[in-house]
């Protein structure tokens, strides 16, 4: 009967530890399993927030998605994502007879400082920054008229 209660003292302190490891471990799953499914649950409605356009099917989702935690996210991913429009516009990427076509050529970063007046260099760096956001070319002719007390 006392070797019952005295039998950890004998063990190594390989097996112990490996035995202390083991009762941590299941004492806290449910609290990892929970914090898994917390952050599946924000980002599968962080997604649905974010591609849905309706506005009902994203509430539905969110609510789906949090009421029932871990299945909710797996029917969302399964169901809720369209994958036809994101197939659609990855083969519609690479096709140039859908993006119009400039009447003039582009106007390269280089160039533009040949287009701008000498007094709007801060101008250029908006220009590149713009550039680099929007992907599309600078083309020249353009032109802003700007309008004070909403006359031209």
């Amino acid at each position: 009967m006392h070797t019952v209660f005295f039998s950890h003292l004998l063990m190594s302190p390989q097996t112990a530890m490996t035995i202390a490891i083991g009762n941590l471990v299941y004492e806290v799953w449910h609290i990892a399993a929970i914090g898994v499914g917390l952050l599946l649950s924000a980002l599968a409605t962080g997604h649905a927030i974010l591609n849905k356009s309706d506005s009902r099917a994203t509430i539905a989702w969110a609510g789906f998605i949090w009421l029932l935690p871990l299945v909710g996210v797996v029917m969302y991913f399964i169901f809720g994502v369209n994958r036809m429009r994101h197939k659609a516009a990855l083969l519609r990427s690479n096709l140039k007879q859908y993006r119009a076509q400039a009447a003039h050529p582009e106007c390269l970063p280089e160039e533009l400082q040949h287009h701008l007046p000498d007094y709007a260099g801060h101008l250029k760096m908006l220009a590149r920054f713009v550039g680099g956001v929007v992907e599309r070319p600078f083309l020249p002719d353009n032109r802003i008229d700007p309008l004070v007390n909403g006359v031209c």
